[in-house]
């Protein structure tokens, strides 16, 4: 299973998925051009352009039928990432997670551009980033540049509408995600060919930290029965 995190996100925050997967898959978390292992890297700002950088790194690791999950942002990575997959590469299932479907991406408010006080204070109200990161200038400073690139990535993302995905598609969302409702969600039943099926948790936006057990413990039954013959 290919992991894609979400704005600001790092591979590492997948670390816990490979135990707790285990054995059902084998667990690759995808580190952006920037950051982690590959901070010295440009930062892309465009999807199209980071995809464009990860898919050496995924061509390596697709040496048999794969999943792809992805949060927020890494929703839109994965989507794009199916786009451009040979059609002889056998994907099991996207699972787009804390996402609105393309079918329903209007204009993306652009706080990247917004001054530091004003991006800090718009990051707050995602509930996402820790308190004592938002506090701290100088680690705020080293953090800036990537969080900006990744939401300018989102605000200018323009995919195509009418594409199908040729895989079974999952969709997992927040029951209390003030950025993507629930009933947003079912747009992503105009990209499924094969079938979508819908999940809720309790939590915000960033349910997959705050219920990762709950989402976890769905994940391993929705590999379970995608899986058995």
């Amino acid at each position: 299973m290919l992991c894609f995190p979400y704005a600001g996100g790092v591979a590492a925050g997948y670390r816990n998925w490979a135990l707790a997967l285990s054995p059902h898959v084998d667990v690759v978390a995808v580190e952006y051009p920037g950051r982690g292992f590959r901070r010295r890297e440009q930062l892309s700002r465009r999807i199209v352009d980071l995809v464009q950088g990860i898919m050496p790194e995924i061509a390596a690791e697709m040496t048999g039928p794969v999943i792809l999950f992805g949060h927020s942002m890494g929703a839109l990575v994965a989507f794009e990432v199916l786009r451009v997959l040979s059609p002889r590469q056998p994907v099991i299932a996207a699972v787009m997670s804390g996402c609105r479907p393309p079918v329903l991406r209007g204009s993306e408010p652009e706080i990247h551009a917004l001054p530091d006080e004003e991006f800090i204070e718009e990051l707050r109200k995602l509930d996402g980033t820790p308190e004592e990161l938002l506090a701290d200038r100088d680690l705020m400073e080293l953090a800036m540049p990537v969080l900006r690139a990744d939401f300018e990535a989102v605000a200018t993302y323009a995919p195509p509408k009418a594409l199908k995905l040729s895989c079974p598609v999952l969709v997992y969302g927040g029951e209390s995600d003030n950025s993507v409702g629930l009933d947003e969600l079912e747009g992503w039943r105009d990209h499924a060919a094969i079938s979508c099926a819908i999940r809720a948790f309790p939590g915000n936006h960033f349910f997959v930290r705050s219920a990762e057990q709950d989402v976890l413990s769905t994940l391993r039954r929705d590999i379970r029965s995608l899986t058995t013959v």
